[in-house]
């Protein structure tokens, strides 16, 4: 499950980056936080033309997403953020 805080951010706009990596070359895509869908302990995220995206994935699962706010106040002041790690795949 995912933390209050983290959900919290989901609440304020905010950019979504995608980080993937294969054949040794790291990739990041965007998207925003309006278009992921929290189901239990996974997201799930509409990435139509991620085709780098997708082809990493295939050859490599893991993931880390990048999500973060100015709009609350962090450990350090002004803006929080978190980094979730974990695995993907492509689902049509």
């Amino acid at each position: 499950m995912f933390s209050k805080e983290f959900l919290e951010i989901l609440n304020y706009e905010c950019a979504v980056g995608i980080a993937t990596c294969a054949q040794g070359e790291a990739h990041i895509s965007n998207t925003w936080n309006r278009y992921l869908v929290i189901k239990g302990d996974r997201i799930l995220i509409p990435v139509a033309g991620m085709k780098k995206t997708q082809s990493n994935v295939e050859a490599n699962p893991n993931v880390e997403l990048s999500v973060a706010t100015k709009e609350l106040v962090g450990r350090f002041g002004a803006g929080r953020g978190f980094v979730v790690k974990g695995t993907a795949r492509f689902i049509d």
